[in-house]
């Protein structure tokens, strides 16, 4: 049962969302980590897979790069909003992780039913310093999420990492 949903934008951000998936899949085991391109095998029904998986995981990790605005309502289907909007009506909680200076996006540039992102604390994953980013991600996933902490132990180590960005910097 997937624990975390890696939701990102594929004109965007697919080298940090695939880094994402194998860094979280080797912490906290890889039937533990969601991500699309990785976890829907051929012939499975996306639609199916996508929102089933997305149901049944405790936290969605949106990825948002410096153009993230830019590609919003892209194409026929947003499955970006979609999962996004569907996390907030389930209540999942959404994790925002900033790559790079990307910045959230303002709530009067997203639409009502995923304004909430626009408030979500988030974490920051910068090329420099990807090893402490990861594991300040790392450190937030185990703090925030019993099925991780009851999965993997509850230890989390003493103290937090240094390299946490406020959403108010």
């Amino acid at each position: 049962m997937p624990v975390l949903f890696v939701n990102y934008r594929v004109q965007e951000q697919p080298g940090y969302a695939t880094l994402l998936h194998r860094e979280l899949a080797q912490q906290f085991g890889a039937n533990s980590v969601f991500l699309a391109s990785r976890s829907i095998h051929a012939g499975d029904d996306f639609v199916h897979e996508v929102f089933d998986s997305l149901r049944r995981s405790a936290a969605l990790i949106a990825v948002i790069g410096p153009r993230w605005q830019e590609f919003h309502g892209a194409g026929p289907f947003d499955w970006v909003h979609r999962e996004i909007a569907e996390a907030f009506k389930l209540d999942i909680r959404v994790i925002p992780v900033l790559i790079e200076d990307a910045e959230l996006p303002a709530a009067d540039a997203l639409p009502d039913d995923i304004v909430a992102l626009s408030s979500c604390q988030y974490v920051r994953l910068r090329h420099y310093s990807i090893d402490a980013d990861l594991a300040q991600l790392a450190y937030e996933l185990r703090r925030t999420l019993p099925a991780l902490r009851e999965q993997h132990g509850d230890s989390v180590a003493e103290g937090k990492p240094t390299v946490f960005r406020s959403a108010n910097e």
